[in-house]
Parts: C-alpha cells; structure tokens; sequence
C-alpha cells in the first residue's frame, strides 16, 4: 500500500508539473501555437512521460481544467446554506475566475480551444442543477426539465464571464453577482411557480470612480 501511495504521488506530481507548464504557456504565448515539445520543455519532462500520462495537449487542457473546476466546485459544495442563492453561487465563479483571469482571458480569444465554451457552460450547469435548481424543481408543480433551466441558467452565467473578462473584472466579484440574480431570477422565478430564496443586495452595481 505505502509503495501505491509513492507512485500515486510522484505521477500526480508529474500530471501537476505538466499542468503548471502549459497553462504558464497559454498565458504568455495563446493555446493554439504550442506544441507538446514546448510543454515537455518548460516542465523538464521527457516526451515520453507526456504520453504515458495523456494523447495529447487537448486531453492534457481537459484535465487540468477539470481539476480546477473541481475546485471551485468544492468551494460551492462547502458553503453554509442549501440549496445556494444563484447569486452566492456565481459569486463563488467570478472570485474563481478572478483568481485565474489571466488563464480564462487567454482560452476564451480568438485562436483558443474551440471546445472551451462548451465545456465550461456544462461544467456550471451541472453545478447549478446540483447546488441551486434541485431543490426547488422538487417543491414546483411545472413538469420543466430541471437541466434545460440550468442549461439557461449557465449560458446567461458564462456570457457575463466572458464579458468581465474583457472588461478589467469589474465591477466586483460581489456586485457582479447580485446583478445575475437580479437578471435571472424573474424568468426561474414565473417558470416555476415558486419564490426563489432572497438576495443580500448590492445597491450599487456600478463600479466605482
């Protein structure tokens, strides 16, 4: 047991090596120019380890994007309070790409990996439907499909995403969420016929002079 534990450690030493490289080179140089050389390199590991652990640079990006929306996911799951608020829940992802931004900006312009976008908007619906939507879906008498609202819920989530990027992170993480809430929680709350829980309100949504 003690030698699976010393190889479990060194491979996910290895996996997160390779990570740490190839997002320091999405930052500095965009996705799609780099190449597995270029992250064998700047992580000092042989081409062959590369594929002893991954195919390829896109299976190498999934994974390690998987293991930082767990994070955050963690993040959402530990939280006092179920089911959470769509506005705590986005708060928990804009502070989460606010950590990252430099990453997220680089994956999300032009010549990024085509399959981003539709994997973080199933990443966050299956987060809202888990951590938001259920427990009101149960309580309603609308026979709507729980993960087509998520679905919703998420594309309208990852667009704001999109644009805080573009726009310096502001307003903050706080205010940012307290408008979602106000902007989604019209059409959940007349589609299922239920009020969704409150929001600690943010008056001013407006950044700051």
């Amino acid at each position: 047991m003690k030698g699976k534990q010393v190889v479990d450690r060194r491979i996910h030493r290895t996996q997160q090596m390779l990570s740490d490289a190839f997002f320091a080179l999405i930052v500095e140089r965009g996705y799609d120019s780099i190449t597995v050389q270029d992250i064998t390199e700047r992580a000092n590991i042989g081409r062959a380890t590369f594929y002893l652990h991954y195919h390829d640079k896109e299976q190498l990006l999934e994974e390690s994007l998987l293991a930082l929306f767990e994070d955050l996911t963690k993040d959402v799951e530990l939280a006092p309070g179920f089911p959470a608020t769509y506005q705590s829940l986005s708060i928990h992802v804009f502070q989460h790409i606010a950590e990252h931004h430099a990453l997220y900006r680089a994956l999300f312009k032009e010549g990024g990996p085509p399959f981003i976008v539709i994997r973080m908007h199933r990443w966050l619906a299956s987060l809202i439907e888990r951590r938001v939507l259920k427990a009101h879906i149960e309580q309603c008498t609308s026979n709507v499909d729980a993960g087509l609202l998520a679905m919703h819920c998420a594309g309208s989530l990852l667009a704001l995403v999109i644009w805080w990027l573009d726009h310096d992170l502001a307003p903050a993480a706080e205010q940012l969420g307290y408008l979602f809430w106000q902007l989604i929680s019209p059409g959940i709350n007349d589609v299922l016929g239920i009020p969704l829980p409150e929001s600690n309100a943010i008056p001013d949504t407006k950044k700051e002079a």
